[in-house]
């Protein structure tokens, strides 16, 4: 839908391309305004989340998961609703090093709306959030 909606305004969009001494400005192609398009609906749909634990999965149980963070502790993940929704890498299981992105509920277990296989944990990777 984003994707029709967004060709339909192509006539609007406009590229500024920068000659010496002065802007000029052009209508986009089509096939800059669906790149364009293609850009916006992917940053969209992986837009970073407000919390994120990275870890090893030590445990599965259904879509319940037990994820051992970097500091040693271990971290209940709830990743039902990633499953549900797809945005998890497939096959979860136990060893694995994962990145889980959602929000911290009451109960003290972490809901996950995203969960990302990872190759591996070291300096590199980002800090917890």
């Amino acid at each position: 839908m984003l994707m029709r909606a967004w060709s339909t305004v192509v006539a609007t969009v406009m590229v500024v391309s920068a000659a010496p001494g002065a802007a000029q400005a052009q209508a986009a192609s089509p096939a800059q305004a669906a790149a364009r398009a293609d850009f916006v609906q992917t940053v969209n749909a992986h837009a970073i989340l407000a919390h994120a634990q990275y870890g090893t999965i030590e445990s599965v149980s259904g879509t319940q998961l037990v994820l051992r963070l970097r500091s040693g502790k271990t971290l209940a993940v709830d990743a039902s609703q990633a499953v549900a929704s797809g945005e998890y890498s497939a096959p979860l299981v136990a060893g694995k090093v994962v990145v889980v992105e959602g929000s911290l509920r009451a109960d003290g277990v972490f809901a996950a709306q995203r969960v990302t296989r990872l190759t591996r944990l070291d300096a590199q990777t980002a800090a917890d959030h």
